[in-house]
């Protein structure tokens, strides 16, 4: 590449030709581009990747440049079906679902894709991942931190490899789905703590309050009785008053005071 520059530039009249060498190297680097952007057309037809991402603050774990990024490489080194290989590419990142790759009129490979978001962060023993609506595992991330619930289960069960913890990991991101769906109560609390016995406590993100809220059954039942606890109760009592809410009797929400 270096030589076919050097070529082009002989070729050059001489008060044309570069002599500066900031101006050379920006000459180098564009031919390279140049040449990656041909041999891509050449080998799939494709001269440039445009990205569509669904995403905003609260899950901005890929950005458009970096999508594109990584189809370009796929794109390059997969002469035969480069559309597998984008997908592939894509799906390696672990954060990208929906994934539609479409070849536009004027050669143009668009991509479209919604960036997971998650509803809970899992913490466990060794695990620490995040996980999304549909119940998927994905990665933490190293530029970018979610401000999601913490969901903070025994080590057994916060494991995906053990199957024994699986129902009841699943009963409690069920419970931590329906928190994410409550704009009060996803506002309120901050992070679930399960014990080893499989039952669990709901902290606050304001007040210092723990909520006891046993076992994951009866999990809309009990959401329902502490959203009527804090929209109906602590605006007359303060935050300061209880230290304690038991949210596992049916029909009554018991207060403990500080």
């Amino acid at each position: 590449m270096k030589a076919k520059l050097n070529a082009w530039i002989a070729q050059l009249p001489e008060g044309l030709k570069p002599h500066n060498v900031l101006v050379y190297t920006l000459l180098l680097l564009s031919l390279g581009i140049w040449q990656l952007a041909d041999r891509q057309r050449r080998a799939t037809g494709l001269s440039e990747v445009e990205v569509q991402l669904v995403a905003d603050d609260r899950n901005a774990f890929l950005s458009p440049e970096v999508v594109r990024q990584a189809a370009n490489e796929a794109l390059t080194s997969a002469a035969r079906r480069p559309l597998r290989a984008v997908h592939q590419s894509l799906a390696e990142t672990h954060y990208l679902e929906s994934v539609e790759l479409t070849r536009t009129p004027d050669h143009r490979l668009r991509v479209r894709a919604r960036v997971r978001r998650p509803v809970a962060r899992v913490i466990g023993g060794r695990a620490s991942y995040y996980v999304d609506a549909a119940g998927v595992p994905f990665p933490l991330s190293k530029t970018f931190a979610a401000r999601v619930l913490v969901l903070q289960l025994p080590a057994a069960v916060a494991d995906t490899l053990q199957p024994e913890g699986r129902p009841q990991r699943e009963a409690w991101l069920a419970v931590a789905r329906e928190l994410a769906a409550d704009s009060l109560l996803s506002g309120l609390i901050s992070d679930i703590r399960v014990t080893e016995t499989g039952e669990g406590a709901l902290h606050s993100q304001v007040g210092h309050l723990q909520f006891q809220f046993g076992t994951p059954d009866r999990a809309v039942e009990k959401l329902a009785a502490l959203r009527s606890f804090v929209t109906t109760v602590l605006p007359h009592t303060g935050w300061g008053l209880y230290r304690e809410v038991d949210l596992r009797y049916r029909g009554q929400v018991l207060g403990r005071k500080r």
